[in-house]
């Protein structure tokens, strides 16, 4: 059987990484020897997708060749995207399924009429109804949408599909009100990078650090899990920036620095700062804003208090899951690192930038650790949120493996129903 897996994003991301990894460990445990065809955006990165076992084919348009922050640039950029589409075309002509993966986006905050990116999300569906190949939306979040084009494009896509997986119920009540009669085409799937386990993502490795530029050593072994370890003095954050005005990121990093510094000084725990993506384009990377808080952190605390972690070109899954599972606790402002935090078997309070964030915990039974929308934190609160996670880690570290172990069932037995009912 030939697959394609449309839309993936970049495997610069981690959460794209666990995605993706997720997928191929349902897919190949549901059909008998898979060939699957990965359409990416980061087509550069073929030699990633390759290590997986897919055969790389680039996204059409291509908005990989857009890749700057100048608008001028992008626009400059327009004719490389739409040269070659025959990849796609051959893939999707000779599949028996296309699956929409988790990490594109469906969504819009602008009344603007939505750029190529958002416009290559639609290509390859396009493609599977010309060709009569059924096609299935692998679990994510959908909506809201400002731009009326924006919206009518999924509201085709949602037409078009045979099924669509949503990975919690905001989207669910949201889909039900937009498509009360399509109710047979939509269903609940907890996001796929909960399909992998401990094993997968934490393998013996050996691993180098930085703080601030520096080297600090060598970390040869994994540590045990969480139930079995003493508690290793460090509280991990991953922070990102966000389309919102300077003043709301300069407040939210001030509560951060507010509520850690006070953290350190009473607990003395290290201050761990992990990259979670690499991306050239400021609004997508997590470099410059990681760096700016590592920084704040120094000059209140000291260097020997802070760690700056990252990684070039990107951190892989058992690289950045172990720097997860060597701290107490992690605060996650990037979803899917307090996914992968919690698969590594740390626990995780979040600081969500989307409605998804909330309602994956809530869906969980773990909405007591959303700490609301990052721009908002507050300090104090925070502080709080971090006594409380230090006062009952093993508390939250239980009630997290049990969602994680319902969460693997539920994955496992609704895809194959569902595979069953559309003959797959």
């Amino acid at each position: 059987m030939k697959l394609v897996l449309a839309n993936l994003a970049s495997p610069a991301n981690p959460g794209d990484q666990a995605i993706l990894q997720g997928a191929l460990k349902l897919l190949r445990a549901t059909f008998r020897d898979p060939e699957i065809f990965a359409v990416t955006r980061a087509y550069s990165e073929k030699a990633a997708y390759e290590a997986l076992g897919c055969h790389a084919v680039p996204n059409y348009p291509d908005v990989e060749c857009l890749g700057s922050d100048s608008t001028l640039q992008k626009l400059l950029n327009i004719p490389r995207a739409l040269l070659n589409p025959s990849r796609l075309v051959a893939a999707v002509r000779q599949a028996d399924a296309v699956f929409a993966m988790g990490g594109a986006y469906y969504y819009s905050y602008r009344k603007l009429a939505p750029g190529l990116t958002y416009l290559s999300h639609f290509t390859a569906i396009a493609l599977a109804k010309l060709f009569g190949k059924p096609v299935v939306f692998l679990p994510q979040s959908y909506g809201p949408f400002q731009s009326r084009i924006a919206q009518s494009l999924f509201d085709w896509a949602v037409h078009a599909a045979d099924f669509i997986f949503y990975r919690e119920e905001i989207t669910g009540e949201w889909m039900r009100k937009r498509y009360p009669g399509l109710a047979h085409k939509y269903g609940f799937m907890p996001d796929l990078a909960f399909n992998l386990e401990h094993e997968d993502v934490l393998p013996q490795t050996r691993l180098t650090l930085s703080r601030a530029g520096t080297a600090l050593g060598h970390m040869e072994q994994v540590l045990p899990r969480f139930q079995k370890n003493m508690p290793a003095g460090r509280i991990g954050l991953t922070i990102r920036a966000w389309e919102a005005s300077d003043r709301n990121q300069h407040d939210y990093l001030k509560a951060l620095v507010e509520a850690l510094s006070t953290l350190h000084q009473k607990h003395r725990m290290r201050i761990r700062v992990i990259v979670q993506v690499q991306d050239a384009k400021k609004r997508e990377g997590d470099e410059w804003i990681s760096r700016e808080l590592a920084l704040q952190l120094e000059q209140r605390l000291g260097k020997d208090a802070v760690e700056l972690c990252t990684a070039q070109p990107y951190f892989k899954l058992p690289g950045i899951c172990q720097l997860y599972q060597q701290c107490d606790f992690l605060i996650g402002m990037r979803l899917h690192s307090a996914l992968l935090s919690f698969i590594a078997g740390r626990p995780a309070i979040v600081a969500g930038y989307q409605h998804k964030a909330e309602g994956i915990l809530k869906k969980l039974g773990l909405d007591g650790l959303y700490m609301g929308a990052f721009h908002q934190l507050d300090a104090q609160a925070l502080q709080q949120a971090c006594e409380n996670m230090i006062t009952n880690q093993e508390m939250w570290a239980r009630k997290i493996e049990m969602a994680l172990v319902n969460a693997r069932a539920e994955i496992r037995r609704t895809f194959t129903e569902r595979m069953r009912q559309l003959s797959l």
